[in-house]
């Protein structure tokens, strides 16, 4: 209450305060403007000088010196009578100090300077400044003789206005202050008590005691007015209390109830065979009740948050996406779906779900509750009851269902073809009403009677069309119960006997056809040879069948030659009679690859007859046909018109189809007899050509065992004579005789080299060892090791890497290495020591990769099928020895392993052999000869 009194004597008080500020503003802004006037009018004063200033020459005005102008005098003080030089006319005697007072006393303030100007001069001024142009009359006022351009302080006249200022601001705090205090002491008097009291009673109501109330008498004014409203406060907010007391209980009795209800409810969902679900407008679960735990073979707590879309079968994502988000769009309250769910086990449930979308205050979807109940087996039933009554019409017999009075409530298309009526015509008729019998037949009367006694019949009925005729029909009628063991239903399945019978023949008639066709099939496939299953085959066929003339032809090229016939007058043009594919009959057929039956030949333009003598009248022709290909036409004539049907086309067709087969055989079996009697003629060349590489071999045994003995033994003589020669004679000889003893010695060991090669490459060729395991890296170690006297010699470097093991002749593999490291050696750079690198690595597919790289001299590429053949050089005796041998004793090695072995290289750059040998040898015997 303090505090509202306070509130009131701040507004009262307030106001007066801004009562008085608006009039203290006004008499500040009148004084502060007379003072804006009083400077304005000081500033606009005219000043007055002593008439003594008199006029001079202004054409001759200087101010120092005669050659000052007007304009140099603009801003400069005067303060003695300047003299002309030109004509020493005074032009003014002007005081400056009386001319500043004169200023001073008409403006009010303290000029900081002025300037003198004539009246048709400049003025000058300066922004932010308080200034004004005094006119300077002359002495009787009569006109002006200069104007004094004044500039006053303008800090000046800001400190006069400031002063000013703030006395009024000063005079209005003093007003104030005393106005508020008497203001205060007078408002606490008249009302603190009555407001006090209204304090106490707010301060009581506040404890809880809302009997209080303000006591009389209340005046009639503002705080009459508050006392009035606190007291109707109070009895309101006691009023509100009591009501508010009465809903507190009556909330309590509603919950507890609606616990109560909520835990039946929650008894009802989580007891509920069906899913009860809630989903956000996101798609995930919000609860699930045990039922859905049940379906999805999860708990409740692995559901709650998982999206509901995850367990919709792929076949219905998409549907029951778009049918959601159309749910929660357009705002449908309710919706009746179905879609199939699929469990943690990978089960598939069909569930009828119900849904209802709940939405808030706003409009926005809040909640979807969906009620789900597992259909699969009624759809499962469904499906059996869907597939069983689509047997059921499906069925080629007539069915007809009745109830227990013989009323006919069901009948299949079957039925209705056999008996002429349809559903439509008899549903609800007695069956008797339908056959037009009242009673009477004696037979019906019998089944009747032990359908009655629950018994099944079976037997021949006669019973009449639709249209009134006939017909003779195998019918079992079967009774149907219940579980309480009444007959509800008759079932009767009817058959037309005749047709059974028709079909029977029929029946007979086609295995007779395929017996004979599985004869002929046997007797066709168990010859051989393509003639005679062709003569066989058509004379079977027109024995068995009977026909006029069976024809076999076979596609050959653009035509179809005709190669066997039953009829002995055409046999003679067997291999010669053909036709383009496209002529005739059989022509088409095999061009086409489609059966022809021509009823009568005299009225089909295809036929064409092989003589004119011929008696066909009527024709069928099949064509044989294996993997799609025609091989051939089987053709059958008759004397007869119309002689031929479908069953003999069948027929034909069947036959046609294995005679394909056995053609197809016999043809196999002539080129694998051609291809045996080819390989048997080439086994027997095979064995002359053995024996003649065997006597080869001996010969060339034979020139190695020439070669080492009868030629090394003579040419050792020549040598040691030679020798002989060198040692005895030498002095004895002339130039021209030493020189051609050089040359025989020469020519000499030419010729042991060349044998010696000659013997190493027919021990290669002739010779051969087993193979064996062979370690190439040990192998080539030792080579160098015996080869290390002739590397030092040339200081050379080898660089060995490891090689691989494989399974090779140890004693060729030697020579190989040992070749390719002469040849590295031998045709090296003259001015730079060759450096060899032996690298390999084993390939895929069994095979392994040996690099032989050096830096001598190199050789054309173009030169590389000549450096592997015998006594072929590419470089004369004089540059490097040799007997061009060693390379093709290398490329025979490796070819004896089942390998090869090639050569890159530039001149001068050096030379890189690369050789691929098997790792394992597929034959460990031998090499061969």
């Amino acid at each position: 209450m303090r505090l509202f009194y306070r509130h009131l004597t701040f507004k009262i008080g307030a106001t007066i305060i801004l009562v008085e500020l608006l009039v203290l503003a006004v008499v500040g802004s009148l004084l502060l403007r007379q003072f804006s006037r009083h400077f304005q009018a000081g500033m606009e004063s005219r000043l007055l000088i002593p008439a003594a200033i008199v006029e001079a020459n202004r054409a001759s005005l200087t101010m120092f010196n005669d050659r000052a102008t007007i304009e140099q005098l603009v801003g400069a003080p005067v303060s003695n009578a300047f003299v002309s030089s030109s004509n020493n006319t005074i032009i003014y005697a002007i005081d400056r100090e009386m001319i500043g007072k004169q200023v001073t006393q008409t403006v009010g303030l303290n000029a900081d300077w002025f300037t003198l100007e004539n009246p048709g001069g400049i003025f000058l001024r300066r922004a932010n400044e308080v200034a004004s142009v005094v006119p300077v009359m002359s002495g009787d006022g009569s006109r002006p003789f200069f104007f004094v351009y004044v500039q006053a302080s303008a800090a000046q006249y800001q400190a006069e206005e400031t002063r000013l200022v703030v006395t009024i601001v000063a005079s209005a705090l003093l007003v104030l202050g005393l106005t508020s205090l008497i203001l205060f002491l007078a408002i606490d008097q008249l009302a603190l008590r009555r407001v006090t009291a209204v304090r106490q009673v707010l301060h009581t109501a506040q404890t809880g005691r809302l009997s209080v109330r303000i006591a009389p008498p209340i005046e009639d004014d503002e705080i009459g007015d508050l006392q009035h409203s606190v007291n109707n406060l109070i009895q309101q907010l006691q009023e509100m209390v009591e009501d508010l007391t009465r809903r507190i209980a009556e909330q309590r009795l509603t919950e507890a109830a609606l616990r109560q209800s909520e835990e039946k409810y929650r008894d009802f969902v989580e007891g509920s065979h069906d899913l009860i679900v809630q989903i956000d407008k996101s798609g995930q679960f919000i609860y699930v009740n045990h039922a859905a735990e049940q379906i999805y073979g999860l708990s409740q707590e692995l559901l709650v948050g998982s999206s509901a879309f995850s367990f919709l079968h792929p076949d219905d994502q998409e549907r029951t996406e778009m049918g959601f988000l159309e749910w929660i769009r357009g705002h449908v309250p309710h919706v009746t779906f179905e879609n199939r769910q699929v469990s943690k086990t990978g089960a598939v449930f069909d569930i009828l779900w119900s849904i209802n979308v709940h939405y808030d205050l706003y409009g926005n979807v809040h909640y979807v509750n969906a009620t789900g109940r597992d259909i699969t087996s009624r759809k499962t039933a469904e499906k059996q009851l869907q597939l069983q009554s689509s047997a059921l019409a499906a069925a080629p017999t007539g069915i007809l269902i009745t109830d227990q009075k013989g009323q006919i409530e069901w009948v299949n298309p079957a039925f209705t073809r056999l008996t002429g009526y349809d559903l439509a015509d008899i549903a609800g008729q007695h069956i008797g009403q339908v056959y037009g019998e009242n009673g009477g037949n004696p037979l019906r009367e019998a089944i009747w009677q032990t359908m009655q006694r629950g018994e099944k019949w079976q037997g021949e009925f006669t019973n009449r069309r639709k249209d009134g005729s006939f017909y003779t029909e195998e019918m079992t009628v079967t009774p149907v119960w219940d579980q309480e063991g009444a007959i509800t239903h008759f079932i009767a399945i009817k058959q037309d006997f005749s047709q059974r019978k028709q079909a029977e023949a029929e029946l007979r008639a086609r295995a007779s056809s395929l017996e004979l066709i599985v004869r002929i099939g046997r007797r066709a496939t168990a010859i051989l040879s393509l003639d005679d299953l062709l003569h066989e085959s058509v004379n079977l066929i027109s024995s068995t069948f009977a026909y006029y003339n069976v024809v076999i032809r076979l596609v050959e090229g653009e035509y179809v030659v005709l190669r066997a016939t039953s009829l002995p007058s055409l046999q003679e043009m067997e291999g010669v009679a053909r036709l383009k594919l496209g002529q005739g009959i059989t022509g088409w057929v095999a061009q086409h690859g489609a059966a022809l039956l021509a009823p009568d030949v005299s009225l089909e333009p295809r036929y064409h007859a092989e003589l004119s003598e011929m008696e066909t009248r009527s024709e069928v022709a099949v064509p044989m046909e294996l993997k799609g290909v025609v091989m051939g036409v089987l053709d059958a004539q008759s004397v007869h018109v119309h002689a031929f049907d479908e069953d003999d086309l069948f027929t034909l067709q069947a036959i046609a189809a294995q005679l394909a087969v056995a053609i197809e055989n016999a043809r196999l079996y002539e080129a694998a007899h051609q291809e045996i009697l080819e390989r048997r003629n080439a086994e027997e060349r095979l064995q002359i050509y053995t024996a003649e590489l065997e006597r080869s071999n001996r010969e060339l045994q034979n020139l190695a065992y020439v070669s080492s003995h009868d030629l090394q033994e003579p040419l050792r003589k020549i040598q040691m004579f030679s020798d002989r020669l060198t040692a005895s004679y030498a002095a004895v000889l002339d130039a021209r005789g030493q020189d051609y003893l050089a040359r025989m010695q020469s020519a000499a060991g030419r010729m042991q080299l060349l044998i010696g090669d000659l013997l190493t490459f027919s021990r290669v060729f002739t010779h051969s060892e087993p193979f064996v395991w062979v370690n190439l890296t040990q192998m080539v170690e030792q080579l160098l090791a015996d080869l290390a006297g002739q590397i030092e010699a040339v200081n050379g470097r080898v660089h060995l890497a490891p090689l691989p093991t494989i399974q090779a002749n140890a004693t060729q593999m030697q020579q190989l290495f040992l070749n390719l490291l002469n040849n590295a050696l031998k045709y090296h750079k003259p001015d730079e020591p060759p450096v060899i690198h032996i690298s390999g690595e084993q390939l895929a597919d069994n095979r392994c990769q040996i690099v032989v790289q050096d830096n001598g001299i190199g050789f054309d590429e173009r030169y590389l099928d000549r450096i592997f053949t015998l006594f072929q050089r590419l470089h004369g005796r004089t540059e490097f020895t040799g007997t061009g041998i060693g390379l093709a004793i290398c490329r025979l090695i490796v070819e004896q392993h089942g390998g090869a072995i090639t050569a890159t290289s530039q001149p001068g750059v050096g030379a890189t052999f690369i050789i691929t040998l098997p790792i394992k040898q597929i034959e460990t015997g031998k090499l061969p000869n």
